[in-house]
């Protein structure tokens, strides 16, 4: 089983020279690693890897910090998430957040591993290395991210938990805010949690609005199935009710369907 734990980190180099910078931007990876600190709970199942990686992703522009763990059996879900945090803290205030300020300061950088220092920011993958696993932790989310149908339905067949979280939310969540539309169908379908929320307190119906790339159409495609299974059209999500936001971003269809089921602004 393979275990990657990614986030953002920030690096200043205004004031690095061309050079030096395309030099950071080929990666650096610590010479520790992160299973070297943890305790005796997280120590006894059986990880190796850990070191700690800044990457800087051309496609997106971004710098990361990522960690890579491999581990002979399967991890629960409550020791991964033990995992995650003990990760995010090696990053933020453990030997990560010093292992690359010699270089650093060498060419006249900032470097930050973990500005936002907490796991509703990072993203975990696990990938099964036994083709007798189920399909674990982290792969459905990443499936959804892409808007990858098929690849979802796969995993929704190979039995992926439909409620896993990345960035502190579900599936369900991401296709919408993603403008995924029959991703989020799908996911309805196969028994998403359609009242499951955010770290912000933010359902999939809220979503249906707050989303800049879901056309109003698919939104209230997406709403209307919400509301089949169970959601109500009233009331606050968060600071908002998703009348209010439909209104708000003139998501005329969305805030017709929801005034019919009840919302009022």
């Amino acid at each position: 089983m393979k275990i990657s734990i990614r986030g953002t980190a920030f690096v200043d180099t205004s004031a690095v020279g061309r050079v030096q910078v395309e030099r950071l931007r080929q990666g650096l990876v610590s010479e520790d690693n992160c299973t070297k600190y943890f305790d005796s709970e997280l120590s006894s199942v059986g990880l190796s890897g850990g070191r700690v990686r800044l990457d800087f992703d051309r496609g997106t522009n971004q710098w990361q910090t990522v960690t890579h763990y491999e581990c002979q059996r399967p991890i629960s879900h409550a020791m991964l998430k033990k995992l995650v945090d003990s990760t995010i803290g090696q990053w933020s205030d453990g030997f990560g957040s010093d292992c690359f300020a010699d270089i650093a300061d060498e060419v006249g950088a900032v470097i930050d591993l973990s500005p936002v220092d907490n796991r509703e920011a990072v993203d975990v993958i696990v990938e099964s290395t036994d083709e007798t696993e189920t399909p674990t932790y982290g792969l459905l989310s990443a499936a959804v991210r892409e808007g990858d149908l098929n690849r979802v339905r796969e995993l929704i067949d190979k039995g992926a938990d439909l409620e896993e979280e990345s960035q502190g939310a579900t599936p369900l969540y991401g296709a919408v805010i993603s403008g995924h539309r029959d991703v989020a169908l799908e996911l309805i379908e196969a028994g998403a949690d359609v009242h499951a929320v955010n770290c912000r307190q933010e359902d999939a119906l809220l979503a249906t609005a707050l989303s800049n790339v879901l056309t109003d159409e698919d939104a209230a495609a997406i709403a209307s199935k919400l509301l089949c299974h169970g959601v109500s059209a009233a009331g606050k999500r968060g600071d908002y009710s998703p009348l209010f936001m439909a209104l708000h971003r003139k998501k005329s269809c969305l805030a017709t369907l929801l005034q019919k089921h009840g919302a009022m602004d």
